[in-house]
């Protein structure tokens, strides 16, 4: 059975944040940090700019309203702030995905559009810990994939950077067989440089 695109998106953009959520504590698996956001990635190969933001807001609303569950206790007697917080995170990956279905639509698969999604990611990550009022830090690629040696020399930004590479390596559509090969090659590269002790 062949699935429609859209809903292949949907459950694409569903998987990541599931994936994504297993990173974080209660669970903590860190080592899914490398292969969790491969699945969104691919969800908004060849998307439409438009449609690439509601992936991303979906993929967000999952991912973010399950690990920021606990501000329920934070706020009580008034959990509905939870939601807007939820939405607001959400947000930051929604326009992620919304610029980088435009990179893709522009520069097309491969190289250029995978380097603009981590720097976009890196853009977007900044902003959100270090100048966007709320200064929210966590629940990035980074912090999920925790320390490895070579952390002390990329620190945590860089390990998003790389992780959102190979990610964005990883979800590349197949263009000739040399040059997938690279970026397969380089998307496991950089994920094992990544995890390994």
């Amino acid at each position: 059975m062949v699935l429609p695109p859209l809903i292949l998106r949907l459950l694409l953009s569903i998987g990541s944040a599931v994936l994504a959520i297993l990173v974080f504590p209660p669970i903590g698996w860190s080592a899914f940090a490398v292969v969790a956001w491969v699945p969104l990635l691919f969800a908004l190969r060849g998307a439409k700019p438009a449609h690439g933001f509601y992936f991303g807001l979906l993929h967000g609303g999952i991912f973010y309203g399950v690990t920021m569950a606990w501000l329920a206790k934070v706020f009580v007697g008034a959990q509905q702030m939870v939601v807007p917080l939820v939405l607001i995170m959400a947000l930051f990956t929604a326009f992620f995905a919304r610029g980088y279905a435009v990179a893709q639509r522009r520069y097309g698969p491969g190289w250029a559009a995978a380097l603009f999604a981590s720097c976009w990611w890196l853009a977007l990550e900044f902003y959100r810990s270090e100048i966007f009022y709320l200064k929210f830090p966590w629940m990035t690629p980074g912090v999920g994939l925790g320390p490895t040696w070579i952390s002390p020399l990329i620190g945590v930004s860089g390990a998003s950077f790389l992780l959102i590479l190979a990610a964005a390596l990883g979800g590349a559509e197949k263009t000739s067989q040399p040059d997938r090969s690279g970026a397969d090659g380089c998307a496991v590269g950089l994920g094992g440089m990544a995890i390994h002790p």
